[in-house]
């Protein structure tokens, strides 16, 4: 009898064991990151993959590549994200991540922004999808408040992929189309972009944007037969295949 009780008492502590490591260790899965700019959250998506003693931690886009100088300190990962994205730091539990993203602007500052990542979550700007959208593909004039700049986008069902060019800076972009809402996040070596709008009468794009952590500006987007130049390099050559949704 004393021998039994000997036994379940091990089997219990070795399995509290397992299950606090495993708590406590990075866990492997599809992670939705979000980081924060005034006009609400640029998604991103994540995929980590860990084992005992490594782990390892990817950008999902078309060409999977590891990210750089990945450290795992406790409770803790830091890492160098690929194509000028910036520095992250976070700590973790079994279904998130919680921290900072680290930019450096055009003049060389470092930026902070608030990062968050849910594990197994799978949606880009909106959790439900619509059937009936507006179609948005094509090229397309961006007006800001100082700029302008050409988009090319490509849509299938409710996402939307492409590319941003400024004069002097191409971006990449993703984003969804929800009825006639339009949400659109541009990627780019020293930006990150925001925008919000919808498709007006005139089947022009209008709404607000926000970079980095500047103000909001006004945006209109009209149909131009310019294109951008495809030997122009974007921040990242990336489709982002996550934000499917399951129909």
């Amino acid at each position: 009898m004393l021998r039994i009780l000997v036994t379940l008492l091990l089997t219990c502590l070795l399995f509290e064991l397992c299950a606090c490591s495993k708590v406590n260790s990075l866990q492997p899965g599809m992670y939705r990151a979000e980081i924060q700019l005034g006009g609400g959250a640029v998604p991103m998506q994540l995929r980590i993959d860990a084992q005992q003693l490594t782990a390892q931690l990817w950008i999902v886009e078309a060409d999977q590549q590891e990210l750089a100088k990945l450290t795992v300190t406790d409770k803790t990962l830091h890492a160098e994200l690929p194509h000028q994205l910036g520095t992250l730091s976070a700590q973790f539990d079994r279904n998130s991540l919680r921290g900072e993203l680290r930019r450096a602007t055009t003049s060389n500052i470092l930026e902070t922004f608030k990062f968050a990542a849910e594990r197994e979550v799978n949606y880009r700007f909106v959790k439900e999808s619509s059937t009936d959208n507006a179609d948005v593909s094509g090229n397309w004039r961006v007006q800001l408040a100082a700029v302008t700049a050409l988009v090319s986008i490509t849509q299938v069902h409710d996402l939307i992929d492409g590319q941003m060019q400024f004069k002097d800076m191409a971006c990449d972009v993703t984003g969804q189309i929800h009825n006639e809402d339009v949400y659109l996040a541009a990627y780019c070596k020293t930006q990150l972009w925001l925008f919000k709008g919808k498709v007006n009468q005139q089947g022009e794009l209008e709404g607000d944007s926000w970079c980095n952590h500047q103000p909001a500006q006004h945006w209109l987007a009209k149909h131009t037969v310019d294109a951008i130049d495809p030997t122009e390099d974007a921040s990242r050559r990336v489709t982002l295949p996550w934000a499917v949704p399951t129909r």
